[in-house]
This record gives C-alpha cells, structure tokens and sequence, in this order.
C-alpha cells in the first residue's frame, strides 16, 4: 500500500532535516537503513529506524501518529 501524498510530503521535509539523511549523485538515502527515501516514504508500512523515530507507520495503531514538523 501507499500513502497519500500529504503523508509523504511530511516524510521527506521530516527526512531532509535529518543528520542521516545522505544525498549521493542526487539520491537521498537513509545513513541507519540504507533505504532510498524517495522510495520508502511512500510505503505505508515503512518506518523511521532512528531512536526515537522521527515519523511512525499510520498503520501503527498502538503507537500515536506523529510528525515533528506537523507545520505547512
């Protein structure tokens, strides 16, 4: 499954402000898991690996839905 495009939107702004975040021949990919961001944002089932996560699954219904940029 995807996720819309507000959710991934707020992914990728969350992502772009992280320290692990790297960016190779204009590819972003994640320092901790090695993911192609602009592939696992759109993955509803996808999660951050940082500690704490900077963004949870929605379809994580034990945990709450958060975003630290909830702006825009």
């Amino acid at each position: 499954m995807i996720v819309d495009d507000d959710v991934y939107k707020k992914r990728i702004k969350i992502c772009r402000s992280c320290e692990h975040l790297e960016k190779k021949l204009g590819v972003e990919t994640c320092k901790l898991c090695g993911c192609i961001m602009a592939l696992k944002a759109k993955l509803e089932t996808a999660y951050c690996p940082d500690i704490p996560p900077k963004w949870l699954d929605i379809w994580n219904r034990k945990q709450e839905v958060f975003y630290e940029d909830d702006e825009d």
